[in-house]
């Protein structure tokens, strides 16, 4: 393993710093905060380069960074401060500039088994989030008025399954928008065991239905494809549920320990208001440990560039085991504090 340099701190004029009391308790619009706390989030990537196959010169990596918030104490697209980073990385935001990453890249011409290490970290504002569906008015008058002009569209395209179809009309019943989100959310959380080693994509709903298992990102597909089906726009929320100071949740060598997928569903009047499908009637409930990064990416990606190849190093599952080539490890620790 090479040795890093040391911890090198990024001052940049995005961030501001952290104001003590200005979130906790207080309404922003329809959604009621809480429970204000402090995460430093540290993402550290392990990449070791192949000893057989091809010969590989150029190494790129991603770190999300939190996305801004109103409570985040920071200006957007930031949602964090104190970002630092070793080697020192590149700080840019995604195109739609809802979130940021640090970019790494390395150019030469690697020896075979060269081990390398890059390392982030950032402070972030987050807080308890919750949604009183009763505090506001939202027809379904009102979500097709929306869905006509296409003043909203969702980045999730789905098939429309008939079955999907046919449970979303029975949960949906004589409910509004937000009580229809609410039984979908029911439904989820009592008949989809969650299962991280299910082997069928998050966007094969059919299976999903049949099979009744899988993770947060089944889950939340499949919440998809029941908003989709009553005229409910709704898109993706990746980023961290901080329950593991360690990093470590699994023995799996990709280790997902605590990353996390979710939603948001827009409602006309109110706007995008954050779901998790597995907290069934408490669906409207977002704890402070998630944090929502980036609206590209999964926390980390790491690309490499081959002689005739310019691919993603991901893992994938086998002749029974999980392989990636690369070797590539990410691990996501935290700590945290009352603000």
């Amino acid at each position: 393993m090479r040795f890093l340099a040391p911890f090198l701190a990024l001052s940049l004029a995005l961030t501001a710093p952290l104001q003590a009391g200005s979130v906790s308790d207080r309404l922003y619009g329809a959604v009621a905060t809480s429970e204000a706390k402090v995460y430093t989030v540290r993402t550290q990537t392990d990449v070791t380069i192949p000893t057989k196959g091809p010969s590989c010169h150029q190494v790129r990596v991603w770190h999300a960074i939190a996305a801004y918030k109103p409570w985040s104490n920071t200006s957007s697209p930031l949602g964090a401060n104190d970002l630092r980073s070793a080697p020192t990385g590149k700080i840019e935001a995604e195109d739609d500039k809802r979130s940021a990453h640090f970019y790494f890249e390395e150019n030469r011409q690697f020896v075979p088994g060269t081990q390398l290490r890059y390392v982030s970290s950032y402070k972030a504002v987050s807080v308890k989030r919750s949604f009183n569906p009763s505090s506001f008015r939202c027809s379904w008058a009102d979500c097709q008025q929306f869905i006509s002009k296409d003043q909203i569209t969702s980045p999730t395209k789905l098939a429309n399954d008939p079955e999907v179809v046919a449970l979303a009309v029975k949960l949906k019943q004589n409910h509004d928008p937000a009580n229809t989100v609410i039984e979908f959310c029911r439904w989820l959380k009592t008949n989809i065991e969650y299962d991280e080693a299910v082997p069928h994509r998050t966007d094969d709903l059919a299976t999903t239905l049949k099979k009744r298992r899988g993770h947060c990102g089944h889950t939340a597909q499949l919440l998809h494809g029941l908003c989709r089906s009553v005229g409910l726009k709704s898109r993706d929320v990746v980023g961290v549920n901080l329950t593991e100071p360690n990093g470590k949740k699994t023995s799996r060598p990709d280790d997902w320990g605590n990353t996390h997928n979710w939603a948001e569903v827009y409602f006309p009047n109110i706007g995008w208001i954050e779901i998790e499908p597995i907290n069934g009637e408490k669906c409207f409930t977002i704890p402070s440990s998630f944090i929502q990064n980036n609206t590209s990416f999964q926390n980390s990606a790491v690309w490499v560039s081959e002689p005739n190849a310019n691919r993603q190093a991901t893992w994938s599952y086998k002749d029974g085991r999980y392989q990636c080539d690369y070797n590539v490890i990410t691990r996501i620790t935290f700590s945290e504090s009352k603000l």
